[in-house]
């Protein structure tokens, strides 16, 4: 069965599968919780644990088919007074009352980087509204087991013991099968390598796939080529060919990055800070380059992070001179990065390209930087 419509814009509080979504942004920290059928109104709040959204899917079924063309004709939603969708009798249509199914699922919006304080969403298809939101349920219990848990009075949300769902094994069908952390752990080494820029270090003008605000780009290329790569960059330091990346949780900037495998961690982009000098964020992390101690990734901006660009072929092969100390981004022969020549040679220089056919930032002489 299916819950919600990706294609819904609108919202009818009179209609029950409109009041199936709905959104709520968690502030546990005193600020209370803000619950809305759209998230336009948690546009002004911050939410610094999230925003969970959530639907109800329909709970009666007319007792014959067990699928239909739309996934949704063969349910129901509970007839009652207040158009709610957790409660109420089954119509005649569909007399059947089966199990109701709840789904949430939390964003983290707390490190939100472009919002200005707002949150700013679009759902992947172009929904701007949050009326879209919508659920596919395949079930995947056991049959028998889950005959016992709905039989059994004390996997009932009225047994205090099972804190409303949050303690399973409180249900005796189905404690054999919740997990005590002692399991090994799954662990997926495996790099998801990079395709498109999704917005982390930067605002971007359209979601991958091409959309926008307005739905689907019409013309637009959909392939990862076809992104809002702008202004997302690889650094390359050109004596080695090795890639700018960040050496894990130290946040140390390295040149050991391999084009066989590019990932988020190296992405960079320019980000303009005052007379003509930039940071230099990387897209993983969100952070930026530091001249301090060594050259490694801060959440802070001062004039310690702040690099002036020196053209050395056009712009597509550059110096990074610190602001603060006046020498040069390095590479040293353990392919680390230190800022510690005073003039350019070969280990100073370093080979700047766009991502996926986006284009390279210049130097515009006003601080600013231009397609």
């Amino acid at each position: 069965m299916l819950a919600g419509d990706p294609a819904r814009r609108v919202w009818n509080n009179k209609d029950v599968k409109h009041n199936a979504v709905s959104y709520v942004c968690l502030n546990y920290n005193g600020g209370g919780f803000q619950e809305s059928s759209d998230w336009s109104p948690l546009s002004t709040y911050k939410c610094p644990q999230g925003i969970r959204a959530q639907i109800w899917f329909p709970m009666c079924w007319d007792g014959v088919n067990l699928d239909s063309s739309d996934h949704k004709s063969h349910m129901s939603y509970p007839i009652n007074g207040n158009y709610k969708p957790d409660g109420g009798d089954c119509p005649n249509t569909h007399p059947v009352r089966i199990p109701g199914v709840f789904f949430e699922h939390l964003y983290s919006t707390d490190g939100f980087p472009h919002g200005d304080g707002k949150n700013r969403f679009l759902w992947s298809m172009g929904d701007p509204t949050g009326f879209g939101f919508h659920g596919d349920f395949v079930s995947g219990w056991d049959p028998e087991v889950m005959r016992q848990a709905i039989k059994d009075p004390k996997c009932s949300n009225s047994n205090k013991d099972m804190a409303f769902g949050n303690n399973v094994k409180a249900c005796p069908p189905l404690a054999p099968y919740v997990k005590d952390g002692s399991e090994p752990k799954c662990t997926i080494n495996k790099k998801v390598p990079l395709t498109e820029s999704l917005g982390s270090g930067r605002p971007i003008n359209r979601m991958p796939g091409c959309y926008n605000n307005m739905g689907l780009i019409q013309g637009c290329d959909v392939s990862p080529k076809g992104s809002d790569n702008s202004g997302s960059l690889h650094i390359v330091a050109a004596s080695v060919s090795g890639y700018l990346t960040v050496a894990g949780a130290s946040g140390a900037v390295t040149a050991t990055a391999s084009s066989n495998f590019l990932t988020y961690s190296e992405v960079w982009s320019y980000q303009t800070a005052t007379n003509g000098s930039v940071f230099l964020l990387n897209t993983q992390y969100n952070n930026v380059i530091s001249a301090q101690d060594q050259a490694r990734l801060v959440g802070s901006k001062s004039t310690w992070e702040m690099w002036t660009v020196v053209p050395i072929n056009g712009n597509t092969t550059v110096a990074f001179r610190s602001s603060r100390t006046n020498q040069y981004l390095s590479l040293q022969s353990d392919k680390s990065l230190q800022f510690n020549a005073k003039s350019i040679t070969a280990t100073e220089t370093f080979k700047v390209m766009p991502v996926n056919g986006g284009f390279i930032p210049t130097d515009d002489g006003l601080g600013g930087y231009i397609q």
